[in-house]
């Protein structure tokens, strides 16, 4: 299966997870001082949460599929579904995550809002105190601001 899997019970304690998951989340154990996936099995979630109060309010409150998107470390972007698990007698028993790595896109997102910026904002500095400025379009103080905090 190429899906990326966690299970983690009710307490939030990662107790499984597949082989894809020890394929994409391996390289980013460092960052979290972990030398293998055996001791990955065990954390708790908290864990991994820079505000674990949010997380724990989620999955508390999680009757039904949550999808979010999350950044590791600055590193790693990810779609994620958390699925609560139930039993015969839908008594909560744990949760599922999956997570999609999105990074590149994420990343290419980032240098397309970036490219947009600068393309709305057609102002050229010739010397100090000297502008060149396009008679179309709305000239406003935002977007003059917006080319001197860039420039």
């Amino acid at each position: 299966m190429d899906e990326t899997i966690i299970i983690a019970d009710l307490s939030h304690t990662i107790t499984w997870m597949n082989d894809a998951a020890v394929k994409i989340l391996g390289p980013l154990y460092s960052l979290f001082g972990i030398a293998e996936n055996e001791d990955l099995i065990g954390k708790h979630m908290d864990f991994f949460h820079s505000h674990p109060a949010h997380q724990k309010q989620i999955m508390h409150e999680l009757n039904h599929t949550y999808r979010t998107v999350i950044t590791i470390k600055n590193s790693y972007v990810a779609e994620t579904v958390i699925a609560p698990i139930y039993n015969k007698q839908q008594v909560k028993q744990g949760y599922i995550l999956m997570l999609l790595d999105v990074t590149e896109k994420a990343q290419q997102e980032k240098e397309k809002e970036q490219t947009i910026a600068l393309l709305s904002t057609p102002i050229l500095k010739i010397w100090d105190s000297v502008l060149a400025i396009p008679i179309f379009g709305n000239l406003t103080n935002e977007r003059a601001d917006d080319y001197l905090k860039q420039s």
